[in-house]
């Protein structure tokens, strides 16, 4: 979370007299809001989407393990319920192509996800309402362009949710995940 400079003023007012009349001068009363923002916990705070920026590619080669995307992880607070969408530009042959899912440290009640894939020739979607940490959404042996996961989860105990990605078959040619990926949460309860 980026930090929000305190205010001060460029010139005083030869109007103000009193004390209580400088601190507000001061702009003591934005300061308070602006400690109070910069002290928030790294939690995606209620009804405020954040957004989340790769600015480096990832590649994964000859692997189908799962691993995160840089970059793409969130902190998320028991008890609380999130909806999210992950933007991923995709560069991968059609033999390993690619598979996505949604993993972290949180675990959770339930997750309803899905993923979209964007190729050459057509489009690929899947749901998955699961449990488990870690489930493939979708995968796909093809030249992938985009991939787009999209969904809503509620947690049971805080840590983080986070991007992965792997090679559907493993292969020598690389599985990409392109600079620029974003990943936005949102919390809603």
């Amino acid at each position: 979370m980026a930090s929000i400079n305190k205010f001060s003023p460029v010139s005083p007012d030869t109007f103000l007299k009193a004390g209580s009349d400088m601190a507000l001068a001061k702009f003591g009363h934005l300061n308070t809001i602006v400690d109070a923002y910069n002290t928030l916990d790294t939690a995606v705070t209620f009804g405020m989407p954040v957004e989340y920026i790769s600015t480096a590619g990832f590649t994964k080669n000859a692997s189908i393990a799962f691993s995160d995307v840089p970059g793409l992880s969130a902190t998320v607070i028991s008890g609380g319920t999130y909806v999210f969408r992950a933007y991923l530009p995709i560069s991968t042959g059609a033999t390993p192509g690619i598979r996505v899912a949604m993993a972290g440290t949180a675990t959770w009640s339930n997750i309803a996800n899905s993923a979209i894939f964007y190729q050459q020739s057509g489009v690929t979607s899947a749901t998955v309402i699961t449990t488990t940490v870690g489930q493939v959404i979708l995968s796909q042996t093809a030249d992938i362009k985009v991939a787009i996961i999209e969904g809503t989860v509620k947690i049971n105990i805080g840590g983080t949710l986070t991007v992965q990605m792997a090679q559907s078959t493993s292969d020598a040619t690389d599985s990409k995940v392109l600079p620029y990926a974003s990943f936005t949460v949102t919390r809603v309860s």
